[in-house]
């Protein structure tokens, strides 16, 4: 455990109290988990596609370095170590860093910077700052999950913004293949680094969280990251041949996203009914597959069935001239 651990446990028991809050605090952590996806569907269907293929690119991938970093620190959670700390609510894997900390740290505050009205940034970080009481008052995380979370996502935002800069002065119009190229090697160097760390983890947890850690190690979370990942790739790599612009008409936006959004559910219980399978090799394609299923429907095949319903069009003539560049290596112009 880290230096601050046992003064963080003293101070999260005296916070958690009765868990009278109990209600409250799992409502808050929404913000950081379920609501996420709508979100992100929320901005490419509803804000604005390139900032929502930019967003999912940049939450997927950071989803894929969580599970990097928790099998790298492989630290405990607070309710592992002291039976003073109850957990209130659902968890899995390693405690640092937050994984919900992460994900609303990545996803509203991107949205924010995106947007950049002064009214969205205090609401963004509002949100920010109940899912980070959350996590700590459920007895899943340590303050210094929490922080390590904080700044994790704002280098990862940093380091999104630089590498898109740099791809974009050098290849602004790839070929297909090369896009494709790219996502699928990403996505193996990715996974590569994940199931790395978590063979370096594997026999160094304390005796004390042994029988927590060995769950921890699970690779389903990993493998189903990089499929959504992989899939955010390969979506944004094909639409770019078949270009559409949302509609003016906000009913018109609003009704894609529902759409998309419920086609996303379904794949998710789809995934969810089938029968676990046997053996873990065979489990973590049917996650990886799964994964990708979800994000390549709401980036390349709902869009598709959308714009033949009329519920998006193509690009004007002009548009595709002088329109803005999109994601560096995995857009085209117009």
């Amino acid at each position: 455990m880290l230096p601050t651990s046992n003064i963080e446990l003293d101070w999260i028991a005296a916070f958690q109290g009765d868990g009278s809050l109990k209600e409250l605090m799992v409502w808050c952590s929404y913000l950081g988990a379920e609501a996420l996806p709508v979100l992100l569907g929320f901005v490419y269907f509803v804000v604005s596609k390139k900032q929502g293929q930019r967003l999912y690119l940049l939450f997927t991938a950071s989803a894929v370095f969580l599970h990097i970093f928790k099998f790298a620190f492989h630290l405990p959670r607070p309710f592992w170590v002291d039976p003073r700390i109850k957990s209130l609510t659902g968890s899995g894997g390693y405690g640092l860093p937050s994984g919900h900390v992460l994900g609303a740290t990545i996803a509203w505050l991107f949205l924010a910077k995106s947007v950049g009205k002064k009214w969205i940034w205090v609401f963004c970080l509002m949100f920010v700052a109940l899912v980070s009481i959350s996590r700590v008052y459920l007895g899943v995380h340590f303050v210094s999950d929490v922080v390590a979370a904080w700044a994790i996502g704002l280098g990862l935002i940093w380091a999104f913004d630089v590498v898109e800069r740099t791809t974009a002065k050098r290849l602004t119009r790839p070929s297909l293949l090369v896009k494709l190229g790219l996502a699928a090697g990403s996505t193996a160097v990715l996974l590569a680094l994940g199931c790395g760390a978590r063979w370096l983890a594997e026999g160094r947890d304390s005796s004390a969280w042994q029988t927590f850690g060995a769950s921890a190690r699970d690779l389903s979370g990993l493998f189903h990251s990089a499929g959504e990942f992989f899939g955010v790739g390969i979506g944004i790599s094909l639409i770019a041949r078949f270009p559409f612009e949302l509609s003016r008409p906000l009913w018109k936006r609003s009704a894609g996203f529902a759409y998309a959004l419920a086609g996303a559910w379904l794949i998710r219980e789809a995934a969810r009914s089938l029968p676990h399978a046997k053996g873990e090799p065979l489990h973590l394609i049917l996650q990886f597959l799964s994964g990708g299923a979800m994000t390549f429907w709401m980036l390349f095949v709902a869009p598709l069935i959308l714009r033949a319903l009329d519920l998006t069009s193509g690009p004007h003539p002009r548009s595709a001239r002088s329109g803005p560049k999109m994601i560096g290596l995995w857009n085209s112009r117009g």
